[in-house]
């Protein structure tokens, strides 16, 4: 089977990602070793091809429209991006076959698309979901976007996400059913480079990696960082992630201000590629994720895999993969002292119970090996495809 992904972005060797490019590399690479044929075709800054660790890599660019109003540069943007994209989707389709695309929401990206092949719509994110509070991006924007996600499940055949909470918000919304899949995970770190934990040795600390913002509770965290490092003075906190502004502040400077006088225990680093990243997640005690929203947070598995305990959201679908008090600890949205109530409890842990936890995290993340996870999403597009050939016979 022939898949091609369109999406906004991919991997880069070497850099820091976010979820979607991860996600795409890790599923590719379970296909590709299942004997099938990922593609890759994304948005970039000029248009080119590579080859990447044996996966074909399309690179066409999409000129940005500079526009105060942002609800209209949206517009230009995500019209312009669909369109260089799937002008790409024709030209590639008469050279080869192609059985199946799969789009990512963002952007609306699928919303130009006119071609045969058969669609899928993979919710990368839900705008509604992800910016409900409206604090890094106002309200007509988020839904602007949310309704350029909705138009674009028209043009697919089927729409899945990767959790229950965006299914059924979006499939509310859109008045159209969606599949849940849970996201595939896969290590896919060769070589671990041990230069920013080795700065740590020796050092007890909480670990919250992420985008420093609003959306992922990083003030929820501020509000108990003194209390916190206060009552455990062998502990730091670590942070890994670009900083945002929250609340009229960079958030890097708003967590050592709200540490103040324990701020030289508050350790933070830019975002750092998997390499780096997964030492740190390896010697962390636990880890701490209040995000208010997520999509089956990338960050959340990622831990879990390394049998840490993590401490996130009830509502934001860490509930999917997290059973309280079993697997991992679920807190309360926007609730500072329910979070140090959560990050109590984990530190009073017996060690026992401490190992037992970790055990049954990394068990939960198991079931998503690609062996497993992947091979539910081949089924899944052989479905499509086989429906949609049904559809054209009758016609």
């Amino acid at each position: 089977m022939t898949i091609l992904f369109a999406t906004t972005g991919y991997v880069r060797k070497g850099k820091p990602t976010t979820g979607l490019p991860a996600y795409l590399y890790r599923v590719s690479q379970a296909l590709l070793g299942m004997g099938h044929v990922p593609i890759i075709l994304t948005l970039g800054l000029y248009d080119f091809y590579q080859k990447d660790d044996g996966i074909e890599v399309y690179t066409v660019y999409a000129p940005r429209i500079a526009c105060k109003n942002k609800c209209v540069g949206f517009i230009g943007d995500a019209l312009r991006a669909s369109w260089s994209v799937n002008k790409k989707i024709k030209e590639l389709s008469q050279k080869r076959k192609i059985d199946i695309i799969q789009y990512t929401s963002l952007m609306g990206l699928p919303i130009l698309y006119m071609g045969s092949i058969p669609a899928v719509l993979r919710l990368s994110s839900y705008a509604r979901i992800a910016f409900s509070t409206h604090i890094s991006i106002d309200k007509m924007l988020v839904e602007t976007m949310a309704f350029f996600e909705r138009s674009s499940a028209k043009r697919c055949a089927a729409v899945y996400a990767p959790c229950r909470v965006t299914a059924d918000k979006f499939g509310k919304d859109a008045h159209k059913r969606v599949y849940v899949l849970e996201t595939p995970f896969l290590n896919d770190v060769q070589q671990y480079d041990y230069s920013f934990s080795d700065k740590l040795k020796g050092k007890k600390y909480v670990l919250f990696f992420g985008i420093l913002s609003p959306e992922k509770g990083i003030g929820t965290i501020a509000e108990i960082l003194y209390h916190f490092l206060d009552t455990y003075k062998e502990y730091s906190f670590v942070f890994v992630g670009q900083s945002y502004i929250v609340n009229g502040k960079n958030a890097s400077a708003m967590l050592r201000e709200c540490a103040k006088e324990y701020a030289d225990r508050i350790v933070l680093f830019k975002p750092l590629p998997h390499e780096q990243l997964y030492p740190l997640i390896m010697q962390a005690e636990f880890v701490v994720l209040p995000y208010f929203n997520d999509n089956l947070s990338n960050a959340c598995l990622e831990a879990m895999s390394f049998a840490k305990i993590v401490i996130g959201t009830d509502g934001g679908s860490f509930e999917q993969v997290i059973e309280h008090g079993h697997n991992g600890v679920l807190c309360k949205r926007h609730d500072s002292e329910d979070l140090l109530d959560k990050i109590n409890y984990v530190m009073n842990l017996q060690e026992n119970e401490k190992q037992k936890m970790e055990f049954y995290a990394k068990k939960r993340i198991d079931q998503l090996r690609p062996e497993i996870a992947v091979k539910r999403l081949v089924r899944f597009y052989q479905r499509i495809i086989n429906q949609s050939k049904k559809t054209v016979f009758e016609r």
